[in-house]
Parts: structure tokens; C-alpha cells; sequence
């Protein structure tokens, strides 16, 4: 479902509303148009193009003069959505190779957040992230919270998901089991 409507895949069959709105996003991009950004446990960066290329892959025109992208305001641009997330120890020239997975990962949480998504799926994330990656992770749910945007935060880790979830809805082979608020659940 998170796939779906943000644009990876598309809906083999049913319908999907945003907003009171018939929607059926053709792509990432698409969705992120419409309000609602992804990312996923896989690697979500391209291998080959700087750190920059990576946040702003496909809003170049943002950039862009006389058909020449000021790579410049590119850099500075990304290197204040990256200060906004706390992250300061990744130079926004530097080719995305430069970096660990975990870093990668935090790279990809600035572009999906450079939209300002009404809509924020985090899909199996938190497992490929140290503690630091994990707090900046559960930082955003909270700003997000008092931000009155929803965050579709997918876990199989009880103890996170007890931490930082207010509403659970449980899934077991894609068929809905249960919802629950937070008063109403515990681990066991």
C-alpha cells in the first residue's frame, strides 16, 4: 500500500481518495506533488551523482537560469535543508559514494522532506540507522504530530513502535487484524 501511494508502483486494481480527491499517482515525483513523500529500508540513492544531484534529483528547474543550473545555490540549498534535519557532516559537493549507508539513508530523509509532505512514510527505516539516525527519525513523527501531518511510520520493532506511535494499525499478510489507539496498546 505505502508503494502505491507514493508512486512506486502503480494500483493494480481498487481506487484510492486524497483529500475527497480521486488520486492515482503515475510516479515519485507525482506524489510528492500531491503532498505525500516515501522512504524505504532499500537504498533510495543513485550511485554516480553527488550528494546535492541526490536531494534535488528532479527539481533541478528550482536552480536553474537560462537553462544552467547553478550548482552554487543548489549546494547551499541543500546544505541548509540538511542543517534544518541536524545534519552537518555531509558536504553537499561531495559525491554520494563518499558516504555510508546510514548517511545515504539520512540524504534521502532531506529530500523527502524538502517538499514539506503532508504525508511522510517511513517504511522499515529505522533498521538501517544508529541510535543518532533513529532520534532524528522520531524527532520529525513529533514535529510532524504538532504539525497536524500524518506520519505512516511501518515497524516490526514493538519497543519503537510503543515509543513512538498514537494510533497502531496492525497488518498480518496484507489483511487488516486490528487499530489501536495508544492507550489500548502494549507488547505482550
Amino acid at each position: 500500500f505505502s508503494s502505491i501511494i507514493s508512486g512506486v508502483y502503480p494500483a493494480t486494481e481498487g481506487t484510492l481518495e486524497l483529500k475527497g480527491n480521486s488520486y492515482k499517482p503515475v510516479n515519485t515525483m507525482d506524489a510528492q506533488k500531491h503532498g505525500i513523500s516515501m522512504i524505504a529500508q532499500e537504498m533510495g540513492t543513485l550511485p554516480g551523482i553527488g550528494v546535492a544531484d541526490n536531494i534535488f534529483l528532479g527539481k533541478e528547474e528550482l536552480f536553474t537560469k537560462l537553462g544552467i543550473v547553478s550548482r552554487r545555490k543548489m549546494y547551499q540549498a541543500a546544505r541548509e535543508a540538511m542543517e534544518r534535519l541536524g545534519i552537518t557532516d555531509i558536504n553537499p559537493a561531495d559525491p554520494i559514494s563518499k558516504y555510508s549507508f546510514e548517511q545515504r539513508k539520512l540524504i534521502e530523509v532531506v529530500r523527502a522532506l524538502y517538499t514539506e509532505p503532508d504525508i511522510f512514510i517511513v517504511d522499515e527505516t529505522t533498521t538501517a540507522l544508529s541510535q543518532t539516525g533513529r532520534d532524528i527519525i522520531y524527532r520529525l513523527i513529533k514535529e510532524f504530530k504538532e504539525k497536524d501531518r500524518a506520519v505512516l511510520f511501518i515497524s516490526h520493532d514493538l519497543e519503537e513502535l510503543m515509543s513512538v506511535c498514537s494510533k497502531l494499525i496492525i497488518l498480518r499478510d496484507g489483511d487488516f487484524i486490528a487499530e489501536l489507539e495508544k492507550e489500548e496498546f502494549e507488547e505482550e
